[in-house]
């Protein structure tokens, strides 16, 4: 599918920034790109500092939850920590459980089993916490919505704690606090933070309100967790601004220490350089591993690797969970090929969204399947899989919690965001599910919605983009969602060399004037058109290390005979 290629206006003068600054043009020019507008917000933007974190307190609820905590830690009481499945819930189960052992309190750990447990707190976990004597439970990325499964627990003799960063119903659930930053009436100033950077918040909270009373022989050294921090914010696609950058930004200086067991087991069999290692890493590499435990098998196997201190058990986890990410994998390609293939059948190809469903689909890919649905079709795509267990993507024209909540009466329940949800329905209503959907999908989206984009930052001759314009650029890092890698435009240029590479050769391995060479993944059906004539290519420089030796390549995006109209 041809993209529509737009270039991101600058929203302001970069060579004012640059000038104020001291830092060069086109470093500039990205930030300014990326609406950083005033010399402040770019120096905290280059420089991110941990003492630029927003006051914890100011959250809604932070006091309550404190007190709460602080009363189950003098009291030495039973705490349960019930996390979702994801990289999200198990960095947030995980760094909670390391903050409540420093003082004194090992936590009841629970994470629902996706298949047989399906998403968040459940009434069966309720009455496993209570038969355990639990007096204090604590939702991680799961529980905003649970009225009943709070109110279970409440009646059971529980307080509960929510730590949640999902859309916000209009009742809260009956909780002795609820942390979420999307609420209406939290004043806390960054709204994006997911569930483990909220922890991080309270982790902070708890210990400044423990601070002097004699809970812990010496204060927790809360730095040590933002490893966790940064797999789970990078995991859960969250902006990379604001108070989430500082986060991550710090979090890879921790996570580059391999200070933490079961991390350096993981980059071991991820072929990951910790010393190295950038937010690109995390997203491909580590954090894949880490969800596929929750995605086919067990989510606590990543707690468990993420806790271990036994250097054969850590090392035994990793191999395992690098299985499961094979074997996820796998049953992801057979799902999106099926799906894909259905997607051009009547009644999809003519409508505005997706909705798939197979009972053979296994509901631990259908998220990764939409995404890739997504990609391919420009178009907002649920797929739904065995027991009516089914995931959404979308795009950016398309709210998806809310096109969900107008469908309500067609499910058994859903929870997300407007990119992002998840959603049950009984496979006898998925028609009547689907027909409303595509017609909400019709009425909100035009044509033109549907137009799939690629953004960049301007045109840039090949020869400009070298070694040196890489590492300039590197001072913008950790890219990711709000903070977009570098891309340019390099006009009329010609292909010197090609050479497929891949398994299938499904990947082209390219070479240009002045021995620049460039990597264009799943393009190669494109190898002999690429050579027949210059081209327009946009294109992302990255470093590399290979053998030793550190040198730029870069990366195709897209690619068009030059000249060419967009469509």
């Amino acid at each position: 599918m041809r993209r529509r290629w737009l270039e991101r206006p600058a929203e302001t003068d970069a060579a004012a920034l640059a000038a104020a600054l001291g830092i060069p043009l086109l470093l500039a020019g990205h930030l300014a790109r990326r609406g950083l507008c005033s010399p402040d917000d770019a120096t905290r933007f280059l420089a991110p500092r941990l003492a630029d974190l927003a006051d914890p307190r100011s959250m809604a609820g932070m006091a309550a939850a404190v007190e709460r905590l602080a009363r189950a830690v003098a009291q030495h009481e039973t705490v349960g920590l019930c996390g979702d499945y994801d990289v999200d819930g198990v960095t947030s189960t995980t760094l909670l459980t390391e903050v409540l052992r420093h003082y004194g309190i090992n936590p009841i750990l629970y994470i629902p089993h996706r298949v047989r447990d399906g998403y968040g707190l459940n009434h069966a976990a309720v009455k496993v916490f209570a038969e355990r004597g639990t007096r204090l439970l604590i939702t991680l990325d799961c529980g905003v919505t649970a009225h009943s499964e709070v109110q279970a627990a409440v009646d059971a003799g529980m307080d509960v704690i929510v730590i949640d960063h999902h859309t916000v119903p209009v009742t809260l659930p009956r909780a002795v606090a609820v942390l979420n930053p999307h609420r209406p009436d939290c004043a806390f100033p960054y709204k994006q933070l997911c569930a483990v950077g909220v922890t991080f918040m309270l982790a902070v909270a708890l210990r400044a309100a423990l601070r002097g009373t004699g809970a812990a022989a010496a204060e927790p050294d809360l730095r040590e967790h933002l490893d966790l921090v940064t797999l789970g914010t990078i995991a859960d696609l969250v902006p990379l601004t604001g108070q989430n950058r500082v986060l991550v930004a710090q979090g890879l200086g921790v996570l580059r220490q391999a200070r933490r067991l079961g991390v350096r087991e993981l980059a071991r069999v991820s072929n990951v350089n910790l010393a190295m290692a950038e937010a690109g890493d995390v997203a491909f590499q580590l954090a894949p591993r880490i969800n596929a435990a929750g995605r086919l098998q067990d989510a606590m196997l990543g707690v468990e690797l993420l806790l271990a201190t036994d250097p054969a058990r850590a090392a035994e986890l990793a191999t395992v969970l690098d299985g499961e990410n094979r074997t996820r994998r796998e049953t992801e390609k057979r799902t999106v090929e099926t799906a894909a293939a259905r997607a051009l059948e009547p009644p999809h190809a003519a409508a505005r969204a997706l909705v798939l469903y197979d009972e053979e689909w296994h509901p631990g890919v259908v998220g990764i399947a939409a995404q890739k649905m997504v990609e391919q079709f420009h178009k907002p795509s649920i797929l739904v899989g065995a027991g009516g267990k089914g995931s959404g993507r979308s795009i950016e024209a398309f709210h998806l919690h809310d096109a969900l909540a107008r469908n309500a009466g067609l499910l058994q329940g859903f929870g997300g965001h407007a990119h992002a949800a998840g959603l049950r329905v009984d496979p006898k209503k998925v028609d009547a599910f689907r027909e409303a959907f595509y017609s909400h999908a019709m009425a909100v989206l035009s044509p033109e919605d549907l137009l799939p984009r690629s953004h960049h930052d301007g045109v840039l001759p090949l020869a400009a983009l070298t070694d040196q314009t890489v590492e300039t650029l590197a001072r913008a890092a950790p890219f990711g969602r709000s903070n977009a890698e570098p891309c340019f435009l390099v006009e009329r240029t010609a292909v010197r060399d090609v050479r497929p590479v891949g398994k299938t050769g499904e990947h082209l391995q390219l070479w240009f004037g002045g021995n620049a060479r460039a990597i264009a993944f799943r393009m190669g059906p494109d190898a002999a058109a690429m050579q027949a004539a210059p081209a327009d290519f946009l294109m992302t420089p990255r470093m590399e290390t290979w053998q030793g030796v550190r040198r730029m390549k870069l990366q195709v995006r897209d690619w068009r005979p030059a000249g060419e109209a967009a469509p």
